[in-house]
């Protein structure tokens, strides 16, 4: 399975005006000043080769009016425009103490609201981000941090590919215990997860971290995540098993793909 993804080629360079993509995360709850992830563009300045980037010398804003909008292509006005949208709502709204349950409530549907749009404006820009061919990733360590030129230490080249992947799990006989791990399929092989990869509705490959796969479903993000904090990989004595973890398998079984072995 494959989302349509357009490639003409690599988009025009306009030397006066480069203009790159990166895909911003964080951890989400760690900081109040945390986001989900979106895209941001950036401008840079190339290499005598015209293939890598020399300097990033800002993040670009929808209120940066340093450049005329005829100087983008076609595609990054549009994606820039997605990138605005995301951007807008990112940054998650965090619980302050004496809050009453009304007030807990709002945040929450706000935060779950803007969470579902950002996922739909990924598989929007998606075919898009494709085409340019200067995209990175950076992991931003708040939202704070988005607001200053990037430094290209911390800019990490990124490809974002078509394919979707499809969660998978694989039950092992362990001896004394079984174990429970989440790995994922791309075009049927069997990819693990690069833990330090995982950007909510993202993952990475440990064979090829610096590509880039949109899950298919919000759903999905959220078994990634858990998941993430095991280690992908969950492990139940035998005595506890047919009590307190079968019934969980099961309705594994019923959404996703499961080897026994």
């Amino acid at each position: 399975m494959e989302r349509e993804l357009v490639n003409d080629g690599l988009a025009t360079l306009n030397q006066e005006y480069l203009i790159g993509y990166c895909l911003a995360n964080t951890d989400p709850v760690r900081f109040h000043s945390n986001h989900y992830p979106f895209l941001i563009p950036y401008s840079f300045t190339l290499n005598a080769d015209n293939k890598t980037v020399k300097s990033f010398t800002g993040f670009v804003f929808e209120e940066d009016d340093s450049f005329e909008q005829s100087e983008l292509s076609v595609n990054q006005t549009e994606l820039n425009s997605i990138c605005y949208e995301m951007k807008k709502i990112a940054r998650i709204q965090f619980r302050e103490y004496g809050d009453s349950d009304e007030r807990s409530g709002e945040i929450d549907d706000l935060n779950s609201s803007n969470k579902r749009k950002i996922f739909e404006l990924f598989n929007k820009a998606l075919p898009m981000l494709s085409r340019e061919p200067f995209t990175h990733y950076l992991f931003t360590y708040g939202m704070r941090n988005i607001q200053k030129r990037p430094m290209k230490k911390d800019m990490q080249v990124a490809r974002f590919s078509g394919e979707v992947p499809s969660l998978n799990f694989l039950l092992s006989d362990k001896g004394d215990y079984y174990e429970l791990k989440l790995r994922f399929k791309v075009k049927e092989k069997v990819l693990h997860f690069c833990e330090d990869r995982i950007a909510m509705f993202f993952i990475c490959s440990s064979a090829n971290p610096t590509v880039w796969y949109l899950l298919e479903c919000e759903t999905d993000s959220r078994v990634v995540l858990f998941f993430s904090r095991k280690n992908f990989k969950i492990q139940i004595p035998k005595g506890y098993y047919k009590e307190h973890f079968e019934p969980y398998v099961d309705e594994i079984k019923k959404q996703y793909e499961l080897e026994i072995r």
